[in-house]
């Protein structure tokens, strides 16, 4: 049913892009808490509206096409073709964030590991990537999404060379990946 107006009750407006697709409040409502509660507060309302000004509709349309289809697919959505999706790296931080923000674990937890597998891409676009991410955007959540993700892989040779080599070519992820690491060694202290 995703995007398919049979027994629609709602649209969702994808920010200002005039885009809107079909949707289903009950299905809506039982996989997010967060647009449960908008949709309690406006019951007669038979539009949604989701923006966030630094993230794509295509960002959007992923965590709406979970929500039917518990997946979601990287490529561009032929419905917002001519609408700019985000970098490559920035695909799954942003559902994760989107995620985190709709209330919606599992998502959260799905894009997350879909982000964490990208640190395993060639060094020099991981590098590119993350250099892209600091210099484009200042965006703090996306950028502890990244740090979180990499502290992970530390200890991991292969990629804790990578990690050296990008913090090396980013200070500004240095920083952050160090207050991650420091954060982490006072946890595991506790």
């Amino acid at each position: 049913f995703f995007n398919n107006s049979d027994y629609s009750n709602i649209k969702v407006l994808f920010g200002t892009t005039g885009i809107e697709i079909p949707a289903h409040r009950i299905i809506l409502a039982h996989q997010s808490p967060y647009i449960h509660n908008e949709l309690l507060e406006n019951l007669e309302s038979r539009l949604l509206q989701v923006s966030q000004p630094a993230w794509s509709a295509h960002s959007f349309w992923r965590v709406f096409q979970h929500m039917y289809e518990k997946t979601y697919s990287l490529w561009p959505a032929e419905s917002l073709r001519g609408i700019e999706d985000e970098p490559e790296l920035f695909k799954h931080s942003t559902v994760a964030l989107i995620a985190c923000g709709f209330q919606m674990d599992d998502l959260e937890a799905l894009a997350l590991e879909r982000f964490k597998s990208q640190l395993r891409w060639p060094i020099s676009e991981l590098i590119g990537c993350i250099q892209n991410m600091y210099e484009s955007q200042n965006d703090p959540a996306r950028r502890l999404v990244i740090t979180e993700a990499a502290k992970s892989y530390v200890q991991t040779p292969d990629l804790a060379e990578a990690l050296q080599k990008a913090a090396r070519e980013v200070l500004e992820f240095a920083m952050d990946l160090m207050e991650a690491l420091r954060n982490l060694c006072q946890q595991r202290e506790d």
